[in-house]
């Protein structure tokens, strides 16, 4: 069932609290015929999430029909569409101040500032020999032979050696890669599930422990090796997934490389995927969840602050996700 006009004032009223007895059935039928598979959200527009959430939870003083399951549902598609039809106002400060984290550039010719621990960095011989970024932290940087990595919170880049013949760095985490042509040695990144062999190209690599591996292509080309020895070459505009042994080719998500520009974003990723990625951002502690086949899409604007992101993943998988004592919660 497509969104109607009709479906579109039933839900307004809803919000505004004079939903009419007949506005049930028709938010009941447009409901049901939603996809239950894949939900996606595309949040540029952070006042009208906030109207929807306030008016999603807020107390009501007198009983009403419950519309709970039926206003989140709507909400997440109103933000992207319809947003004409909502009233704006101010979302009441909160006591959450977490933001998102910022870049900070990592020079090996100058002393690391208070912004950087230097237990983070190893430089030997004036050269960087590995990084690591703790939560809530971006780093930039450049190697000796000119490549720029952006490593994303939580992240390692290590065993960095440089010879005659390669170029070898090994990944722990995410990372985009602008590296610096060079036809007489490769440049080779080493994960826990692949091998990636280039030239000089820029792509994204996401290699966090116990989840899949997505590499990313923008610019150039990349060889592809996994730990079966399965091998494949991307041109841009392409993706490669490595999951449970399995390489599969697929094509390029914008999702995947917007946390480069400070956007929370994420791509086909189950609620406890995101929560992970939440917590390296925003450092803070997430309670276990169960296993989910639900996957989501989305992304918020940029430098969302911690409560911003919350309320949009509640808004998306239609559960109240909280922060709680510092840990995250889903409830």
């Amino acid at each position: 069932m497509k969104l109607t006009e009709r479906v579109i004032r039933a839900i307004k009223r809803v919000f505004e609290g004079q939903a009419l007895p007949e506005d049930k059935n028709t938010i009941d039928q447009w409901y049901t015929n939603l996809d239950s598979d894949t939900t996606t959200v595309d949040e540029d527009r952070q006042k009208v999430k906030q109207r929807i959430f306030e008016k999603v939870y807020q107390p009501q003083a007198q009983p009403r029909i419950s519309y709970f399951k039926y206003s989140v549902a709507a909400a997440i598609l109103i933000v992207s569409f319809v947003t004409g039809y909502l009233y704006l106002q101010e979302k009441p400060a909160t006591d959450i101040v977490t933001v998102a984290p910022e870049w900070t550039a990592i020079d090996k010719d100058m002393p690391l500032h208070q912004a950087v621990n230097p237990a983070d960095v190893q430089i030997v011989n004036a050269q960087i020999k590995s990084v690591k970024t703790p939560k809530a932290k971006l780093y930039q940087l450049v190697l000796e032979d000119g490549t720029q990595v952006w490593l994303n919170a939580g992240s390692v880049l290590e065993k960095i050696t440089f010879d005659g013949k390669q170029r070898h760095v090994h990944l722990n985490g995410e990372a985009y890669f602008e590296v610096s042509k060079d036809p007489n040695r490769p440049f080779v990144i080493h994960t826990a599930q692949q091998t990636v062999t280039v030239l000089g190209t820029k792509f994204n690599l996401k290699s966090y422990a116990n989840q899949k591996e997505v590499l990313s292509l923008v610019e150039g080309s990349v060889r592809i090796t996994d730990k079966q020895h399965q091998s494949i070459v991307l041109t841009p505009g392409e993706a490669a997934e490595v999951e449970k042994g399995k390489l599969i080719k697929s094509n390029l998500h914008e999702n995947n490389l917007l946390w480069r520009e400070q956007i929370f974003a994420f791509e086909n990723e189950s609620l406890p995927e995101i929560l992970d990625k939440v917590s390296r951002w925003y450092n803070v502690s997430v309670a276990p969840l169960p296993a989910s086949t639900h996957r989501y899409s989305g992304k918020i604007h940029p430098k969302a602050m911690l409560d911003e992101v919350l309320n949009m993943l509640s808004l998306v998988s239609q559960q109240k996700v909280v922060l709680e004592n510092n840990q995250i919660l889903v409830k």
